[in-house]
């Protein structure tokens, strides 16, 4: 590859050393066509794997909000909230997942 001459790396570079995710999962799935080409994997309120072209080929290795006001609170999914997965009632065949605040008075 040909490195232009203004061209800088990409901030923070070269990133961390690659690893697996948490081996713990609450769900596997794909999408509902035979042609999908992409798999995904759940883990405590988060996607924490997605593989593409291929079941063998992670290409991201977690997926998640981070919630904040900017000021006085900030809040990991995976860990600042409390997960809860379930079968999807009408079909068995999906999963959906319900984080909340364990502090809150009332669920969001």
């Amino acid at each position: 590859m040909t490195k232009l001459d203004n061209e800088n790396g990409a901030f923070g570079s070269p990133g961390i050393h690659p690893r697996w995710t948490h081996g713990g999962k609450d769900g596997v799935g794909t999408a509902y066509a035979a042609s999908s080409q992409i798999w995904f994997t759940l883990w405590n309120g988060i996607v924490t794997e997605v593989y593409y072209p291929t079941v063998d080929r992670p290409q991201l290795r977690d997926l998640q909000y981070l919630i904040t006001d900017g000021k006085s609170f900030f809040h990991e999914e995976k860990r600042h909230l409390k997960s809860n997965p379930s079968a999807y009632p009408i079909t068995r065949s999906a999963t959906r997942c319900t984080n909340s605040d364990p502090t809150a008075a009332t669920p969001w």
